[in-house]
């Protein structure tokens, strides 16, 4: 079966994912930069982290200050500040996951892997069902969290499959762009 799927299907390079990422990267910080500046703004009641800072300085007689960090903690505990934190992270977690999934799902690629001529398919070679899709997302978090470990997995298979990939049971592989990614949508969901 492996050998099938090789003479099957070209596989994306290392280079090209990564620039695949970095272009989705730089799309999810344009399109909810905006709304997570706006979250912050009410989330944080308008408090910045400078605010805590000068609410907790103390004045030296050099015309200085200092910052007492039991005192920085207590305020910042008193203030709910980590809570607040722990939910703007949550949000912005989870929309950064709608994205992937979204995308994937219903194009099999995102718009950096579309850029780059990837599309993601199970081993199979069929398009990834929902659940696998939200699953592969998911298995980004063990990818990424030993510093991007991860990702260095791809160097040591010949299929360039991550972590992610081979927890979800996926591959990206090369493909041709007939069309643009506006004319499948519009194909998708606004056929006559």
């Amino acid at each position: 079966m492996q050998e099938s799927t090789e003479q099957k299907y070209e596989f994306a390079s290392i280079n090209s994912r990564f620039l695949a990422a970095t272009i989705d990267l730089f799309l999810m910080i344009v399109i909810f930069a905006p709304f997570m500046n706006w979250l912050n703004y009410y989330t944080y009641d308008g408090m910045n982290p400078e605010m805590l800072f000068e609410s907790v300085a103390v004045e030296k007689g050099d015309g200085t200050s200092k910052i007492d960090v039991l005192d920085l903690y207590n305020k910042m505990v008193e203030s709910g500040f980590f809570l607040r934190f722990f939910i703007v992270q949550l949000v912005m977690t989870a929309a950064i996951c709608t994205y992937i999934i979204l995308f994937t799902h219903f194009m099999g690629q995102t718009p950096g892997k579309w850029s780059m001529g990837h599309k993601v398919i199970t081993l199979g070679g069929a398009k990834p069902s929902l659940l696998r899709t939200i699953f592969r997302t998911l298995a980004y978090i063990p990818t990424m969290v030993p510093l991007g470990l991860g990702f260095l997995v791809s160097v040591f298979n010949d299929r360039n499959r991550s972590l992610h990939d081979l927890i979800a049971g996926t591959m990206v592989i090369k493909c041709k762009r007939d069309f643009t990614i506006f004319e499948r949508f519009r194909n998708r969901f606004l056929r006559k």
